[in-house]
């Protein structure tokens, strides 16, 4: 007994693309910040890139990167067929084209707030840190001025005093042994 045939499944090919963004911030001699983002792409399966500063290059890119897989998988079909799968390949183009704008501003947007967000939780931590650190600074109030320096007591003299003596006992051991290796003698024992 035969089973019904089911129709075939189309095709699927995978075309991938790394995308990075650079920011470049300055300021011009006029002191007013200016902000021009810089982007790389690169679609994984060829290794073809390039690079862009207008996101519409970057579309453009991936639009020829599809097109040519596109193109590729009907190569054995009709001319007619084959420009019926270009276009059917370009109405995703057209949806994204009238959206990719909205969608970059979002994300812009979302940068921005996240950035903010992050300002805000690192200058909580330092608050924090700081009031653990000292109270007084943390409330905005000034600390107490730091007492001055106390001399060293005579036990701490003393132990100085000690360690002196055998640091220049250690140095003279060390100068006899240069002076016996550099005469070509015997280190003395």
């Amino acid at each position: 007994m035969s089973q019904p045939s089911s129709p075939p499944s189309p095709a699927s090919d995978i075309a991938s693309f790394v995308l990075r963004f650079t920011q470049d911030v300055w300021r011009a001699s006029s002191g007013d910040p200016h902000v021009r983002w810089r982007g790389h792409i690169r679609h994984v399966q060829s290794d073809d890139e390039t690079r862009f500063t207008d996101f519409a290059d970057a579309v453009a890119f991936i639009q020829r990167q599809l097109a040519q897989l596109t193109l590729a998988s009907v190569a054995d079909a009709s001319a007619a067929d084959q420009a019926m799968a270009v276009t059917d390949s370009f109405r995703l183009w057209e949806r994204f084209a009238t959206g990719y704008a909205d969608l970059m501003r979002r994300s812009v947007e979302q940068t921005i707030e996240q950035t903010e967000a992050y300002q805000r939780q690192v200058g909580e931590s330092f608050e924090r840190s700081l009031q653990a650190w000292n109270p007084l600074l943390a409330a905005g109030r000034r600390a107490a001025p730091p007492e001055p320096p106390r001399p060293p007591d005579a036990a701490v003299l003393a132990a100085l005093a000690d360690m002196r003596a055998e640091l220049q006992a250690i140095r003279e051991r060390v100068d006899r042994l240069a002076e016996a290796l550099g005469a070509g003698g015997h280190p003395p024992l």
